[in-house]
């Protein structure tokens, strides 16, 4: 009898489509050259000529901190103390208020500012560092009415160590900041970031892959301490062009294990990722029929 021919070779299996590739910053080239920062102590501003940069946060499995709260824009946000009378409101869309210039505040201090950013409808006032003696002196923040404060509603009352974790929001886009300290006992005071808009905290800076391109804006690791196991990344080119500058207003991170990674990039079109969506499978051609055996 003839020999049944063998049936032909298994079909392979289709190809397994390949993992999505991670957004490496869109629009972005960056340096390989890269600085980090850990600890407590907030680094120093750096310019950035080519207008643009990453900044990367990772912790680990162990202890958190307060984490970190930084500016960027043309330069460091504008700084203003508080005095009596009252210096001129601040009208920047980003800034830096403080109870006194130096390392101590005054006693019998009654000082305050007015925050007025042109065209702002909210401010929002992040407290970086709150040191005050505790029970006895007081910093105020107040909704105002107008740029003089012709009216206005306390919004919080703080005193002691420890600052708030979410910022104060004033939805007037007018702020006023009072400090009263009393006869004796002084410390290193109250220092506070406010901006017109939200810091861009961890997640959701770069971790979607988006760059940020307005001229001031502020990042964060979030309200409180940052989470463990934080992997975040911000990109930012604002649109404006020219140098831009990073400033850590606040910097608390667990010591040698939780970094700050920074690098400066180049903006570039060619640098756009490639779509992260799984690619359909590649189709399989139909096995190949076995003939029947002949008939002996």
């Amino acid at each position: 009898p003839t020999t049944t021919p063998a049936p032909p070779p298994t079909t392979p299996a289709p190809p397994t489509s390949p993992p999505p590739t991670p957004a490496p910053g869109k629009g972005l080239a960056c340096s390989n050259t890269a600085v980090s920062y850990s600890g407590y102590t907030p680094p120093a501003p750096t310019a950035f000529a080519t207008g643009a940069f990453r900044v990367n946060f990772e912790s680990d499995h162990l202890y958190n901190d307060a984490g970190f709260v930084a500016a960027f824009g043309p330069s460091s946000p504008p700084s203003s103390a508080m005095s009596s009378p009252p210096p001129d409101a601040m009208t920047s869309v980003v800034g830096e208020v403080k109870s006194h210039d130096g390392p101590y505040y005054a006693n019998s201090q009654a000082t305050s500012i007015i925050v007025a950013p042109d065209g702002a409808s909210r401010v929002l006032l992040y407290i970086t560092h709150l040191d005050i003696e505790d029970g006895y002196d007081f910093a105020y923040v107040d909704e105002c009415s107008d740029a003089d404060c012709t009216t206005y509603t306390v919004l919080s009352t703080l005193t002691g160590y420890v600052p708030p974790g979410a910022p104060i929001v004033s939805p007037t886009g007018f702020m006023r900041v009072r400090f009263v300290s009393d006869y004796s006992i002084t410390y290193s005071g109250l220092r506070a970031l406010y901006a017109t808009e939200e810091a861009v905290s961890c997640p959701g800076g770069g971790a979607d892959g988006h760059v940020l391109t307005s001229t001031w804006g502020l990042i964060s690791d979030g309200d409180g301490a940052y989470p463990l196991n934080s992997n975040c990344q911000w990109d930012i080119s604002p649109s404006s062009g020219g140098p831009v500058t990073l400033s850590f207003e606040s910097f608390r991170t667990e010591r040698n294990y939780d970094f700050v990674t920074v690098r400066e990039c180049t903006p570039d079109d060619e640098a756009t990722p490639p779509p992260t969506t799984t690619p359909p499978p590649t189709t399989t051609p139909p096995p190949t029929t076995t003939p029947a055996p002949p008939t002996t």
